[in-house]
């Protein structure tokens, strides 16, 4: 499973940082789906019998919400980071 974080990661970094810019990018970006593709046959499975409750609907905007909030955040981290990488 850990094998798997590392394709995961390139692909979230693009959906992070859209205009990255790097030789070969939609190569390496479809290296790494090809991975997690290949890596999907070897994952074992457990069945979750836990009840879990229903969805309430009604929380969807808090969600959403929620989530962009959180997606703001990475995104500035992200790029606080970068910025402090790239003075270097």
């Amino acid at each position: 499973m850990n094998e798997l974080l590392k394709p995961i990661n390139e692909i979230i970094e693009y959906g992070l940082a859209p205009n990255i810019v790097r030789p070969h990018r939609d190569v390496l970006l479809e290296k790494a789906l090809i991975e997690i593709y290949r890596l999907s046959f070897y994952i074992s499975y457990e069945f979750d019998d836990s009840h879990y409750p229903d969805f309430i609907k009604s929380q969807l905007p808090i969600i959403r919400k929620n989530v962009e909030f959180r997606k703001l955040w990475l995104l500035q981290g992200y790029n606080r980071h970068k910025r402090h990488t790239q003075s270097f």
